[in-house]
Order: structure tokens, then sequence, then C-alpha cells
């Protein structure tokens, strides 16, 4: 009698350590979900600037999605900054603070770029 209510404890215990790893195995699951899941509530901003360049910029984690007016596509990564964001590849940089921005391609002279957004 006393070997059959030894086991019984040891499968009592089983059971619950199987339920409890259970739990932390969905939980760890639901965590990883949100974690991996897409950035939510990314914003597009339409910046105008002076020389009528119109710039469609998406801010992401680490890096800035830059759409140019004819279509042309540039990820541009995020520089240290003393304020303000900075964004920037050898060729191209957007810099700014609020809703002031300015845009740099190349050698060219900076531009001032705006946005309402």
């Amino acid at each position: 009698m006393f070997l059959g209510l030894g086991c019984c404890q040891r499968k009592d215990e089983a059971m619950r350590y199987g339920w409890m790893m259970g739990i932390l195995l969905l939980a760890g699951c639901a965590t990883a979900t949100e974690t991996n899941a897409p950035s939510q509530g990314l914003k597009e901003y339409d910046y105008t600037c002076e020389d009528r360049t119109r710039l469609k910029v998406v801010f992401e984690d680490n890096h800035a999605v830059v759409t140019l007016n004819d279509g042309k596509v540039l990820v541009l990564p995020q520089m240290p900054s003393g304020s303000g964001i900075r964004y920037a590849t050898p060729r191209h940089e957007l810099r700014g603070t609020g809703n002031d921005a300015t845009w740099t391609v190349g050698r060219k002279m900076a531009v001032e770029c705006r946005t309402d957004s």
C-alpha cells in the first residue's frame, strides 16, 4: 500500500510539473508573437522642401524609408544625433526636429523641408 501511495504522489507531481511547463510554453509563445509582430502604428510623413522636392518618409525602429518624387525608395539607417532625428547613407541625409527637416543629396546644398503631420 505504501508503494502505491508513493507512485500516485509522483504522478501528481509529474502532472503538476507538466501543466506548469505547458503554461510557461504557451506564455512564451504569446510573448514571442508580440515581440516579432510587425510594428504597429507606423506613420507616413509627407515633407515638402523649398526646392519642391517631396519626400514620403516612414520611420521604423532603426531606419527611415524615404520615397522620392520619382518613386525611388531609399532606406536610410538611423545615425547618432545630438537632438532630433538623423538618418543617412554616404549620399543622402535627412535630419530634423519636430515638423522641420533638412534634406541633403550628395554635395548639393541642403534644402529645408516641412511636414504638417
